[in-house]
């Protein structure tokens, strides 16, 4: 039979492969794909011929408008049911075990155009018989559908929605609204990666622009390096030198500058080395087996670049102070020695001798944290050829113990830190080139780290960083996709796990990505060097965010009592600024102190700028000689505009320092 639609054209029905979609099953599946793949394609069948009715259908129109909502491209919905119905345009199906997708028996990933099923439906019982794998293929066509129609998954359920009208059932105003109110988030497992499906796009980010760069850039540096409040960036190219781009505050920068390193720059940190207040640069490069440290000048230039030797081909470098002496340090990987090279800061911008400390096969980049909690930095080394990151903890003195491994995904490229579920002890996030996926390893607090979990991502993921991109409070990670050329940007759940990644369109070969605020609104915003195109994107953060009111807190002072008047002071705090101006009265009251004898009086209104997040109240403490008890009185906050109250009450202990008096008596004369 052939199918005739309403402006006669005809979509032959043809048996043939081009119009079945393309099923694979999950390595190690109990099912036998000779056996089930016919069944699903009978029921194919079936979901064509209703899909085709449905085109013929007089409710067509209005039934798109329900599912997909008023503003859906009607004309657009048909053609692309009649590309389902040719075979010109299919999602594949992969057939997962059950357990694999929890409580659903069915989903759709619009990141891979794919439907799974759960293999209960096909295990021989009534699922097949009974219609319910039709109905499970026409509600996963739905999602199908809304993935081509909208670039944000569809209010409610709107492919159970879908598959009922399909079917040819009349709803109720009350069924629609109950199919527009359901979740129909699923989360799923496949070869050890976790990913939800038709979950809601939680964040959006919107390119701004993109700026040219010497050969092969791949790696960035953020700082203020001009000191005038806005974020800059720098860059190593294969020219032999790094560019730097002046923030304008706006998302937009000043034309490049170039200055001269060693031989293929990869990648570059910055910080104060000389403590002259300046940002300085220093850059790993790959060719010279050197590093190149550029002092700043405070003006967004620096000065001629001084080398250090490290190992064999340097691919990553990073700064902190290893030895606790107040100078900042480096830490370098070098990826054909199998070592990090480590070199303490002499505090003038020049570094002593390097010492080399054993990790994996060919790592290629590191991170700091206090992994153990005894407050000295450790290192944690993404080994590519070792498929696992080192961990190697510091004694606090610029050494550091034996490594340990932690097994991840194949082909580690980045490793970055961050707590993922909210416990307060430091978490890894690792990007995994061939496996396509993330793996995040939780901290145990004691150096160690759990099993990994592994979170889709695209196609090479190079670099990863760290950020609050929705500002839940909650870490989310952005990843750069080298073969798949954009950005995904995993939301977190606060427990160790995330949501489905969103994809953001990059440059080509997109490599090192970085988090800052470029058009400083409070929200985070990522930037990308594309090594293919020669260039660096910028992403400025669009996603809606609704402004958390401050709270406001108040710690308790201690002073000790003088002869003399002196002044104690209760600092009073904002957990986040505020656009906006926060007021909040203030008071003292007595306890066992009493005003006008051990202190003055003191009232008022607290005021904070936008922008501001900590001020002090003084209050003037009455000194005298005499020995008393330790004395306190409070000082309460009230009537707070645009904040709230978190704590509105501190204690002020006065502590005495006066001797206690003396008895003497003297000898008495009789005459």
């Amino acid at each position: 039979m052939d199918y005739l639609l309403p402006d006669n054209q005809i979509i032959p029905q043809v048996e043939t492969d081009s119009i079945l979609p393309e099923i694979d099953h999950l390595t190690g599946g109990s099912l036998d794909p000779e056996v089930t793949d016919p069944l699903i394609h009978d029921a194919w069948g079936t979901v064509r011929d209703r899909l085709a009715d449905f085109l013929l259908g007089q409710n067509f129109v209005t039934d798109m408008q329900t599912t997909f909502g008023r503003e859906v491209d009607v004309e657009s919905g048909k053609e692309h049911i009649i590309d389902i119905l040719n075979g010109e345009s299919l999602p594949g199906i992969r057939v997962l075990p059950a357990v694999n997708m929890y409580a659903a028996v069915g989903a759709f990933d619009v990141l891979t155009d794919t439907v799974y099923l759960a293999d209960s439906l096909l295990d021989g019982s009534s699922g097949v018989d009974d219609g319910v794998l039709v109905d499970v293929l026409l509600e996963e066509v739905g999602h199908f559908l809304d993935g081509l129609l909208h670039e944000e998954d569809s209010r409610g359920d709107e492919g159970a929605l879908f598959a009922r009208l399909v079917s040819g059932e009349v709803l109720r105003e009350w069924e629609v609204l109950e199919f527009l109110d359901e979740d129909d988030w699923v989360e799923i497992v496949d070869s050890g990666d976790v990913f939800e499906v038709e979950a809601s796009q939680g964040v959006s980010f919107e390119e701004v622009g993109r700026f040219d760069m010497g050969d092969n850039p791949e790696w960035l540096a953020l700082e203020d390096f001009n000191r005038d409040g806005f974020a800059d960036f720098a860059v190593g190219n294969d020219s032999n030198n790094v560019s730097v781009f002046l923030g304008k505050g706006n998302g937009s920068f000043e034309r490049r500058t170039n200055f001269q390193v060693g031989d293929f720059p990869l990648s570059s940190a910055e910080v104060d080395f000389n403590r002259d207040g300046f940002i300085d640069l220093v850059v790993a490069n790959l060719n010279s087996d050197n590093i190149s440290v550029l002092l700043g000048k405070g003006d967004g230039s620096f000065g001629t670049a001084t080398n250090f030797d490290v190992g064999r081909g340097p691919q990553f470098v990073t700064v902190e102070d290893f030895n606790g002496d107040g100078f900042t340090d480096l830490a370098v990987a070098n990826l054909n020695s199998d070592n990090i090279s480590v070199l303490l800061g002499k505090g003038d911008g020049s570094f002593g001798q390097r010492t080399n400390f054993k990790v994996g096969n060919y790592p290629l980049q590191l991170t700091e944290g206090d992994f153990n909690g005894d407050g000295f930095t450790d290192l944690a080394v993404a080994n590519y050829d070792s498929d696992n990151v080192s961990v190697l903890l510091g004694k606090g003195d610029g050494s550091f113990d034996k490594r340990t491994n932690f097994k991840v995904g194949s082909g580690p490229v980045s490793v970055a830190e961050g707590d993922f579920n909210g416990d307060g002890i430091a978490d890894l996030v690792v990007t995994n080139f061939w496996s396509n996926n993330i793996s995040v390893l939780l901290g145990k607090g004691d150096g160690r780290f759990g099993q990994r979990t592994n979170f889709k991502v695209g196609n090479g993921p190079q670099f990863v960083a760290v950020e609050d991109f929705n500002a839940d409070g909650f870490a989310d990670v952005a990843v750069a996709n080298y073969d798949s050329g954009n950005v995904s940007v995993l939301l977190g759940k606060g427990n160790g796990s995330f949501g489905q990644r969103t994809n953001f369109k990059a440059g080509d070969q997109p490599w090192g990505v970085l988090a800052e605020d470029f058009n400083e609104d409070g929200i985070p915003d990522y930037s990308v060097a594309n090594a293919g195109d020669d260039n660096v994107s910028i992403f400025i953060n669009t996603t809606p965010v609704t402004p958390t009111t401050p709270q406001i807190t108040i710690s308790d002072t201690k002073t000790t009592e003088g002869n003399t008047n002196k002044t104690t002071n209760f600092t009073v705090t904002l957990d986040n600024p505020s656009n906006e101006t926060v007021k909040v009265n203030y008071t003292t009251a007595n306890q066992t102190a009493k005003v006008n004898q051990d202190y003055q009086r003191t009232k008022g209104t607290l005021t904070f700028q936008p922008g501001e997040t900590e001020k002090t109240i003084p209050v003037t403490i009455l000194g005298d000689k005499r020995d008393e008890n330790n004395e306190k009185f409070k000082l309460t906050l009230s009537r707070p505009q645009n904040a709230e109250l978190q704590d509105n009450q501190a204690i002020a202990t006065i502590v005495d320092n006066d001797a206690p008096p003396k008895i003497s008596i003297s000898d008495a004369t009789v005459t």
